[in-house]
């Protein structure tokens, strides 16, 4: 996925914040021999649509947002209904472990980018 725009400062430091974590997470694997190295490890997180999918979670309309990015807009919608699945699962999984603001942080998250038409029912994506 790729973007005409670069992004804001705030995204971009959290882009950072992720590989540095990431990056940990990974030498921890390293060393306990559950991966081989991390040769190209940056390469396999695609960031083009943080911007546009951030937009819209700030409640931009959908023509605004796609102002921002050269993607088909059905790659949109779904990155947006697949963002809102993995939100409820990380919800679903604070709640298991007894995180209960995290588990509400998450569910904010999903809240904010379910509007309009992005979850409007459809045949194409149920």
């Amino acid at each position: 996925v790729s973007t005409q725009s670069t992004g804001t400062e705030e995204l971009l430091s959290a882009k950072k914040r992720f590989l540095k974590l990431a990056h940990k997470i990974v030498e921890a694997e390293v060393a306990e021999g559950l991966t081989a190295n991390d040769a190209d490890f940056d390469q396999q997180f695609k960031f083009g649509a943080v911007e546009v999918v951030y937009r819209w979670s700030r409640g931009e309309q959908f023509s605004e947002i796609m102002n921002y990015t050269d993607v088909d807009e059905g790659t949109i919608v779904r990155c947006i209904t697949r963002l809102d699945e993995v939100l409820r699962c990380i919800k679903d999984v604070a709640r298991i472990v007894g995180d209960v603001d995290f588990g509400a942080k998450m569910d904010r998250a999903s809240q904010s980018i379910k509007r309009d038409i992005v979850f409007a029912a459809s045949l194409y994506v149920q």
